[in-house]
C-alpha cells in the first residue's frame, strides 16, 4: 500500500468514526464543552474539524468547494448541519 492510500485509508477510518459519534451523540452531549477544550462545544470542535477540511481542499482545488457550506466562528451547529 503506498502512502496515497494508506492516508484515504486513515480519513476513511477517522471519517466513519466521527459520522458513528454524530449519529449516536444527544443534542446535550453536543452542547458539552470537554475538559481542557478551551470553550469550544463538542458541536464547534466537529465544525472546526469540517472547516479545516474544507481549508485543504480549497487550497487544494477551490472548483471542489463551491457547494460546500462553511461554518463561522459564532455558529452554534446541530446534528442536521453537521
Amino acid at each position: 500500500m503506498n502512502i496515497i492510500q494508506q492516508a484515504l485509508t486513515s480519513w476513511r477510518v477517522h471519517n466513519e468514526i466521527n459520522l458513528t459519534l454524530l449519529k449516536n451523540i444527544s443534542a446535550k452531549g453536543l452542547d458539552a464543552v470537554p475538559a481542557e477544550s478551551r470553550g469550544r462545544t463538542v458541536a464547534k470542535q466537529l465544525a472546526h474539524m469540517h472547516n479545516v477540511r474544507y481549508a485543504w481542499l480549497y487550497y487544494n482545488s477551490p472548483t471542489l468547494v463551491k457547494r460546500i457550506p462553511r461554518f463561522r466562528k459564532n455558529d452554534k451547529p446541530n446534528k442536521r448541519v453537521l
